[in-house]
């Protein structure tokens, strides 16, 4: 009897068929519902990250407020090295100008304020602190002139006037003096000092000037009487005296 059940083809077809079946519902169980417990793995791992973030951000938030009511400090603020060698550069860059601007600004010792620029292609030396009143005015007087388009060729200043007298290359300074002539008997007005622009050879400006005082006028210069010309520096100037 048990012979004939189990050699009846239909039946070990059934047998087969449900142990075919079987194992392919396992199969399709463990495959298709695999990536949903992945999914639902991976976000309650996502949660509970979450959680323990959202607590330790609570935790840092309550020490610092407690940190800042206690010390009444500020929180400080966190630089990177860019930011810092920024704000070194900047610093040092602003002090370098701040003791630029403090180093060109130099004063007169004599109440005439700050010194004026020397401008270029000038026979006019630089001021210093110790020159004199008169030196430190020919300067000023000779820089206002070239600034204001005269291209003199320097100056000088007389202790007696006072004035500035610029120098031009066809110009002579003089001076007269009424004088005895002592052959004639009668007062002769002559020229008893010469002063010209400096040249490059002291024998020329030394013969021009003997040329001048013995009454030879040289061909191409002009004579200037220094008491009836000159410079008033400080009306020049605009200075108080």
């Amino acid at each position: 009897m048990y012979r004939d059940f189990f050699t009846n083809k239909w039946v070990l077809g059934g047998i087969v068929f449900l142990i075919v079946f079987g194992v392919a519902c396992v199969l399709w169980y463990h495959y298709d519902t695999a990536p949903y417990k992945q999914d639902a793995a991976k976000t309650d791992e996502l949660l509970r990250q979450r959680e323990t973030t959202q607590k330790a951000n609570s935790n840092n938030n309550l020490d610092s407020k407690t940190n800042f009511s206690e010390k009444s400090n500020p929180p400080s603020i966190e630089r990177t090295a860019s930011d810092l060698n920024d704000i070194h550069l900047e610093t040092n860059t602003n002090t370098e100008v701040e003791k630029k601007d403090t180093k060109e600004i130099r004063v007169s010792p004599h109440g005439f304020g700050p010194y004026p620029e020397i401008p270029e292609g000038t026979l006019i030396g630089e001021f210093n602190e110790t020159d004199s009143v008169n030196s430190e005015l020919l300067g000023r007087v000779l820089v206002k002139l070239w600034n204001d388009g005269d291209r003199h060729l320097g100056g000088w200043i007389s202790g007696e006037t006072g004035k500035v007298y610029p120098h031009y290359d066809n110009v002579v300074y003089v001076e007269y003096e009424n004088q005895l002539n002592e052959l004639t008997g009668e007062w002769e007005m002559n020229i008893v000092s010469a002063n010209s622009a400096p040249s490059t050879s002291f024998d020329t400006n030394f013969e021009l000037h003997n040329s001048v005082l013995e009454g030879n006028i040289p061909v191409g210069y002009k004579l200037i009487d220094v008491d009836g010309a000159g410079i008033a520096p400080y009306e020049f100037l605009d200075l108080p005296k």
